[in-house]
């Protein structure tokens, strides 16, 4: 029995019905002559506008091959089985130009995506996004894809510094210059302050600290909870920050008061330390929707989903229609029916010159997309920054590539990066002298700790990825040990 395995720019090459089956279908009438077929051997294949190219790389792994395991096992087919199953769902929601939804046209176009987009680092959801099923590879070649964006990250961000985005405590204090709303973490607050801040603010905003897309946040109502005690246990258990509820200027809001609407402002800091702005897009929230991200109804199906906008940088003036998450337009706002193209973001410089101020407070982040809102007082509401902001929505608003606006600042980046390693490999090591062993901790209680390690105030706070609080600033550099930091009674 032949057990080779023939590959393509590590996808193997199944056969048709192998492909029907991942996709869940039965195989159209149209293939069933050829369903035992290889794809490659199939008119599918002929289809694809590098087919000559990919045919000569085409690779035979016998069974004595070191990688044969790598795609004879389960694991290869695990992975083509969710993107199918991913790819179908997407491809059946999908409403742009020149789907016709039918079984052959999915199967054509899985084979196209698995064969000629997938080895070029483009994920399912870009797939559909910019709608590479219509456009020739050197058009597709305009889009930052999935890998490109982490590429973008590597040379950008140095991930020891990206917690001061990822969780939004850390956020809100290293940022707190841009963010004026009331907020409190449950964590590392005490009862009183919760029933404090819920005096204040009987109505606010709950989600948890390093959750993306609007995925577990909530209005909390503190009317509706008689004991307040409770409340405030369960809130720590799901480990929730709560903030106060942001209003939307008034010209904002009219196109969705239940959600805060939101720009979206990509920062790129260049070698030059000058911070540039890439683009812009605005999320509008759909009614009774609390957030106005433009996937969370991927995430949580229960919701509608936000529609997002192309904004001039220039101007803060809109400059697309909307479109949701199956890239349906909109000329008006489907709820509220205002007109959304033209529209001029109020604060617009103001924005622009606040993001590239903050784009300079940790220079280890060089890029950045920032949610911020305009409130209803006219001031610049930082929501949020994320160190691996999706370009997706900002490419999918106007069908249009941007990654001609990353190109030459990546390569200069890249350059400076491999120059800094340079320098530090020529560097002669410094010999390092034996650590010291902690001593032992002379408070009778803690031995019960065993052979765990004493950490100082600042340490400990590193680990918690918060900052040293005020009242601990002066005996930060000393071991727990030796503070007034109250521990529980222990036995012995």
């Amino acid at each position: 029995m032949n057990k080779d395995i023939k590959i393509i720019e590590n996808n193997k090459i199944y056969t048709l019905e192998q492909l029907c089956d991942f996709l869940e279908i039965e195989i159209p009438d149209e293939y069933e002559n050829i369903k035992t077929s290889y794809v490659t051997d199939t008119t599918l294949f002929d289809k694809l506008e590098n087919k000559d190219e990919l045919i000569a790389k085409i690779k035979t792994i016998s069974e004595s091959d070191c990688q044969y395991n790598n795609f004879a096992n389960n694991k290869n087919y695990a992975d083509t089985k969710k993107r199918a199953n991913t790819f179908k769902g997407l491809y059946l929601c999908h409403k742009g130009a020149g789907i016709t939804h039918t079984d052959c046209e999915l199967v054509q176009l899985f084979v196209q995506y698995l064969y000629c987009f997938k080895p070029l680092g483009y994920s399912v959801s870009n797939y559909f996004s910019y709608e590479l099923f219509r456009r020739t590879l050197s058009q597709a070649n305009t889009f930052a894809s999935n890998d490109y964006r982490k590429l973008v990250f590597k040379v950008c961000n140095d991930i020891k510094f990206c917690k001061y985005l990822s969780n939004k405590v850390l956020f809100n204090r290293v940022y707190s210059k841009y963010v004026k709303r009331d907020w409190l973490y449950t964590r590392i607050c005490s009862l009183n302050e919760f029933k404090e801040f819920i005096k204040k603010h009987p109505e606010s905003f709950a989600k948890p600290i390093k959750e993306s897309m609007g995925k577990g946040a909530h209005i909390l109502y503190a009317n509706e909870h008689d004991d307040i005690e409770k409340l405030f246990h369960v809130c720590y258990k799901k480990d929730l920050m709560v903030e106060e509820i942001i209003k939307n200027e008034h010209s904002i809001n009219e196109f969705n008061e239940s959600s805060v609407n939101t720009i979206r402002l990509y920062t790129l800091l260049p070698v030059n330390n000058e911070p540039i702005v890439i683009c812009a897009v605005m999320r509008i929230g759909r009614e009774g929707e609390i957030v106005d991200n433009h996937r969370s109804s991927i995430i949580e199906n229960n919701r509608k989903g936000g529609l997002v906008t192309s904004v001039d940088v220039k101007t803060g003036i809109i400059k697309s229609d909307g479109i949701d998450n199956r890239n349906i337009e909109y000329k008006e706002h489907p709820d509220s029916s205002k007109t959304i193209k033209g529209f001029q973001i109020p604060q617009w410089d103001e924005i622009i010159r606040l993001c590239k101020e903050a784009a300079l407070v940790v220079p280890q982040l060089r890029y950045i997309s920032w949610d911020v809102a305009v409130r209803d007082d006219n001031t610049v509401e930082f929501i949020e920054g994320n160190s691996y902001g999706n370009i997706n929505m900002a490419q999918k608003i106007d069908q249009t590539g941007k990654k001609h606006l990353f190109e030459q600042h990546i390569k200069e980046l890249q350059a400076l990066k491999s120059q800094t390693n340079n320098k530090s490999t020529n560097k002669k090591p410094i010999k390092k002298s034996s650590p010291k062993k902690p001593k032992t901790p002379t408070d009778k209680k803690m031995k019960i700790l065993g052979e765990n390690r004493v950490f100082t105030i600042n340490e400990i706070c590193d680990l918690l990825e918060i900052n040293t609080p005020k009242e601990y600033e002066s005996i930060k550099n000393k071991n727990v040990t030796t503070t007034l930091l109250k521990l529980p009674e222990v036995s012995e």
